[in-house]
């Protein structure tokens, strides 16, 4: 048994170790250095062969890092906007040859292999790395960091721990992997954060509704030098609130209009760095369970 645990472990140390990191650097500057990611994937990788050596498995299923592999990379190589890994871009025609090479690969891999269970399971990593491109793509997932933190999630937990979390998890892991379960312990661990802005808010006692719960009060002065949008802004020579600031405006052209009419304290809400409910929900998901999952159920059995 403990020798079952031991990758779970590796993964969960890996996974604290450059998800806290990644959060640091993010919440400190709004930046993540590709490196992380990189060196955390091929730690993934690198756990998976040791794991698939320990439990004697049948060598076709090596093969599959190859097409992991070709996509962990084409995400890093083709789809960054401007990072250090770019300057090794591929030629177009040489990824075209790549790709038809793994989609090869992985046929031959059907064929053997005609989809048994922890075929499916090592399916989960590209899916999730296909689905993450998606919500990217979406602007559901509007950081790159976050996109290339769930890809890495995905290739260093492929599989649920050998334990089971007082919560549990969704029964049919075939059809939901854990990195989907990361990810939903994510959303559900982000709205703890309205409910610190009104706590904070409260103490303060500044309110007003919604604002108490979507950010703070600060001085007009400090916003600069912060990590925040201003949630006031000047219409019809007015100061009106607003609730969806938009992120492409000149804050310093706001910030500049709100002074000249008077402004001294304004509400701003934090650019609160989505990593670090995932680098919670990621904690999460291997100490508490699928948190979704027990709502859900809760619902469904009322």
């Amino acid at each position: 048994m403990i020798s079952e645990i031991i990758p779970d472990i590796i993964r969960l140390v890996t996974g604290i170790f450059f998800l806290g990191y990644a959060s640091y650097s993010d919440l400190k500057t709004r930046r993540v250095d590709d490196k992380i990611w990189v060196i955390m994937g091929f730690t993934g990788f690198m756990i998976l062969i040791m794991q698939f050596y320990s439990e004697s498995r049948n060598p076709v299923y090596y093969l599959t890092f190859i097409p992991i592999m070709l996509l962990f990379l084409l995400f890093f190589l083709e789809t960054a906007e401007k990072t250090e890994l770019r300057k090794g871009k591929i030629n177009r025609k040489i990824w075209i040859l790549l790709c038809c090479f793994g989609v090869a690969i992985f046929a031959y891999q059907v064929y053997i292999l005609r989809f048994d269970a922890f075929f499916m399971q090592i399916l989960t990593i590209p899916l999730i790395m296909l689905f993450a491109f998606l919500l990217y793509n979406l602007r559901l997932l509007f950081g790159g960091a976050d996109a290339k933190a769930l890809i890495t999630i995905a290739l260093l937990t492929p599989f649920y721990p050998n334990w089971t979390p007082f919560l549990g998890y969704f029964l049919i892991k075939t059809v939901w992997p854990f990195s989907l379960t990361v990810l939903t312990n994510a959303l559900i661990l982000s709205l703890a954060i309205p409910i610190a802005f009104f706590i904070y808010n409260t103490s303060r006692k500044d309110f007003h509704f919604p604002l108490s719960f979507l950010g703070y009060k600060m001085d007009i002065d400090d916003i600069r030098k912060k990590f925040v949008w201003p949630l006031e802004t000047i219409k019809n020579e007015k100061i009106m609130k607003v609730f969806l600031p938009k992120k492409n405006e000149n804050v310093e052209n706001e910030l500049r209009k709100l002074k000249e009419a008077g402004a001294k304290r304004i509400w701003v809400t934090s650019k609160i760095p989505f990593m670090l409910p995932l680098f919670a929900g990621f904690i999460a998901s291997f100490t508490v369970g699928d948190i979704m999952f027990r709502i859900v159920e809760m619902i469904w059995g009322i």
